[in-house]
């Protein structure tokens, strides 16, 4: 019961707040001729993706210019990290150029996320090997929720008043009460009943 209780909190958290999700990135190779992926390892973190928003190209001018070119590295040397040359002019020129090949080359890929198979369907063709950025909505761990200051409040609460449901549920079977050696004893089932729902209703 008492795990349960923690796993209640936990899912009612993440259903009802924001606070259990983080948006992050996360870099994917997508292999040539191949539009199938499934997003459900634990060591890069990919089975705690809920949602994703955007599948984000790697290229600073378009599709096919990537930095593994020894010339789109000499221009990103030049525009980017030199400081002699890094002026304004340049690089908003640079991000403009970018935005002009993404939309005349598509530069957006179109896709298909299904969180219950963990499946990545990319409607497009993979013509080459390449690295993308996932712009995805990812689940926080269990470990992150029960020390965070701004829900771990809330945890503790909702527990102990699914604690006090099952504490009530179990007293409420003996109506009558228990015998004493002065009567009867009266349990208090149905109080604690209506105080977790009391306490549920103010929590939410």
């Amino acid at each position: 019961q008492f795990n349960y209780a923690i796993d209640n909190a936990l899912d009612t958290y993440r259903q009802l707040s924001s606070g259990a999700y983080k948006q992050q990135y996360i870099l994917l190779s997508l292999i040539k001729d191949q539009q199938k992926y499934f997003l459900n390892s634990p060591v890069d973190k990919t089975d705690h993706v809920v949602q994703i928003d955007k599948i984000h190209r790697i290229s600073a001018l378009g599709p096919g210019l990537t930095t593994d070119n020894i010339f789109m590295q000499a221009f990103l040397q030049d525009y980017y990290y030199s400081a002699r040359n890094a002026d304004l002019l340049s690089t908003h020129l640079v991000q403009s150029l970018s935005e002009d090949f993404g939309r005349l080359f598509a530069n957006d890929l179109l896709f298909n996320w299904d969180e219950h198979t963990r499946e990545l369907f990319i409607t497009r063709r993979i013509s080459y090997n390449e690295k993308v950025l996932l712009e995805c909505v990812m689940e926080r761990t269990e470990q992150e929720l029960l020390v965070d200051r701004y829900c771990r409040q809330f945890l503790q609460n909702w527990a102990l008043a699914e604690l006090k449901m099952y504490l009530g549920l179990i007293r409420s079977k003996f109506s009558s009460g228990l015998p004493g050696p002065s009567g009867n004893i009266t349990l208090n089932g149905e109080l604690l009943i209506a105080e977790a729902r009391q306490d549920q209703t103010e929590l939410k």
